[in-house]
């Protein structure tokens, strides 16, 4: 048997069948993990939009029925999107989109950008990944994933002038084509989960 104990009280013990007590005020353990948000844009718009490409309108945070979430939500401004823990997190993001009847798209685009000046600095892409749509006789429709390992260090609100902090990008090559959203659905959104210390 082995016990753990601190200030003379014991906590747990590891015996041959298995772990026993709570283990209360211990100190020194690296929980797992602390962080994992979602937020997803709630109207369509035509593609490309507004600021190059940058989704920066109706993010809202994700709080479907049985949608869930760890810790306290990621910082976002304007579709700037910034950290309140250091970490290294796993981004994942997605782009709806579809084209009407008769039309087709050669590529719509989805990436991440990253910087560390805040909403108002520069950003640098760091993904870029594509998708296809074609239609002859009705709607089409595809979605388009970008991931990427996101080193946050610089952590803070998203408008600050010196966090760490990214955005999705898309761009189509046919101005028709729709980026869906939708308050009740996941169609475009991005999922942050920290996955361990930086």
């Amino acid at each position: 048997t082995i016990k753990f104990s601190t200030n003379g009280v014991e906590r747990f013990a590891i015996t041959n069948s298995g772990i026993s007590g709570d283990g209360s005020g211990l100190t020194g353990l690296t929980p797992g993990i602390t962080v994992a948000d979602a937020w997803m844009v709630t109207s369509s718009f035509t593609n490309p939009n507004q600021n190059s490409g940058f989704i920066a309108a109706d993010w809202s945070r994700v709080s479907l029925s049985e949608s869930g979430n760890i810790g306290s939500a990621i910082n976002q401004y304007g579709g700037t999107f910034a950290f309140n823990q250091t970490g290294i997190y796993l981004l994942i993001g997605c782009v709806g989109c579809h084209v009407t009847s008769g039309g087709r798209d050669r590529y719509v685009q989805a990436q991440f950008r990253t910087g560390t000046g805040g909403h108002n600095g520069s950003f640098s892409q760091r993904t870029s990944h594509y998708t296809n749509l074609g239609a002859e006789y009705s709607t089409t429709h595809g979605s388009v994933i970008t991931t990427y390992l996101f080193d946050a260090t610089n952590t803070g609100a998203a408008n600050a002038g010196t966090v760490d902090c990214f955005r999705l990008y898309t761009s189509s090559e046919n101005s028709s084509t729709i980026v869906k959203g939708d308050s009740s659905t996941f169609q475009t959104y991005i999922i942050a989960i920290r996955l361990g210390d930086t």
